[in-house]
């Protein structure tokens, strides 16, 4: 954002660079005369949204290039900068975040990593009808370290969504539905499909046929 950029200038101009900065970015584009502006200040934390592996997020998160997004992030820690990573639960990724989490196991052990549980009530992630596999992907997300140390919210979040599925959960099939309305609109706006990002999302679709 442009405004950010002159924020930041105005604040270095000043000589008004010693407060603690925290920016919000899905970490895909960042130009070296960025680099070069927040050099400017030594107290800057990146938080990076993250909210699937590989494909899920650059489905999820459109635009997103995983490879770019990852190694950004890691460019940001090599450059002395603090790196957290927020990710939001919802029917997209609650059958496959296990993936993410024992990747940010093993590429960022020391990293914060925050948790938003997505309640809207089409993209929830306490509504997907493949309840085996959303419960399988809690219990292996209980064996990361991630869950372990808490962060922001992690194990709780991941507990909430684990509780919820082994108690006999009715999933709102109504609810279901719209999201695939929803979902097919974007498919077509953007040329992708589902079934090539997510397979276990769009097997779920027989649920509402």
């Amino acid at each position: 954002m442009p405004e950010v950029s002159d924020f930041m200038s105005r604040c270095v101009a000043k000589n008004k660079t010693n407060f603690n900065l925290t920016m919000c970015t899905n970490g895909v584009k960042i130009s070296k005369s960025f680099l070069d502006l927040v050099s400017n200040f030594p107290h800057t934390n990146f938080s990076f949204s993250i909210d699937g592996y590989h494909s899920v997020n650059d489905y999820w998160r459109s635009g997103s290039v995983w490879e770019k997004v990852i190694a950004n992030a890691h460019l940001m820690q090599s450059l002395g900068h603090s790196v957290s990573i927020n990710t939001v639960p919802g029917i997209y990724n609650v059958t496959n975040l296990h993936r993410l989490f024992e990747f940010l196991d093993r590429e960022f052990p020391m990293t914060a990593i925050y948790i938003q549980v997505n309640y809207l009530p089409w993209q929830s992630a306490f509504n997907h009808p493949l309840k085996d596999l959303v419960v399988e992907s809690m219990q292996k997300c209980m064996q990361t370290s991630i869950y372990h140390s808490n962060g922001k919210s992690c194990k709780s979040g991941i507990d909430s969504i684990y509780d919820h599925y082994t108690n006999n959960p009715v999933c709102d099939i109504e609810q279901l539905k719209n999201f695939f309305i929803y979902n097919d609109q974007l498919d077509h706006a953007r040329g992708t499909r589902l079934v090539d990002f997510i397979p276990e999302l769009e097997a779920a679709r027989n649920y509402i046929k």
